[in-house]
């Protein structure tokens, strides 16, 4: 099985007219935050900053253009990886907490975040390269069992 993992990361650059307001109140939840936005008005963009392999995992490093403030271009920013997890057999819900309890591995499940995300999990790798690699390790040996 190969995963995809998925990096976000932020950029800046000029673009026109500002489409997201200074925040008044900071968010408290995701409804609160994405709150007013139309993705009729203006869908989301995407681009491939740069794809390799590494260890048998594919990585994409991905930016998010959400519109504009201040006349420069915002870009999502996040350290988390959506593996696609269909292959395993498992909802997302089972394999999240079967990475937790008998790998000591934390992830979301993709249904955290709405009913598109079945099949996905939400990792951070906000973390440092020696335990990413032991937690993907971790997941592997728990996978070939």
């Amino acid at each position: 099985m190969k995963l995809s993992l998925i990096l976000l990361a932020t950029c800046i650059a000029v673009h026109a007219a500002d489409s997201l307001p200074p925040l008044k109140k900071v968010p408290q939840n995701v409804t609160e935050l994405w709150a007013g936005y139309d993705p009729q008005k203006e869908p989301l963009r995407t681009e491939v900053v740069r794809e390799w392999e590494e260890d048998g995992v594919v990585v994409r490093y991905l930016r998010y253009y959400i519109g504009s403030f201040k006349g420069k271009s915002a870009w999502m920013a996040a350290f988390y990886a959506f593996p696609n997890i269909e292959g395993t057999g498992m909802t997302s819900n089972i394999l999240q907490e079967k990475l937790l309890n008998e790998a000591g591995v934390a992830a979301i499940s993709g249904t955290s975040f709405g009913a598109y995300g079945e099949g996905y999990l939400r990792f951070s790798y906000a973390n440092s390269t020696v335990n990413i690699r032991e937690a993907m390790a971790r997941i592997r040996d728990l996978m070939a069992t």
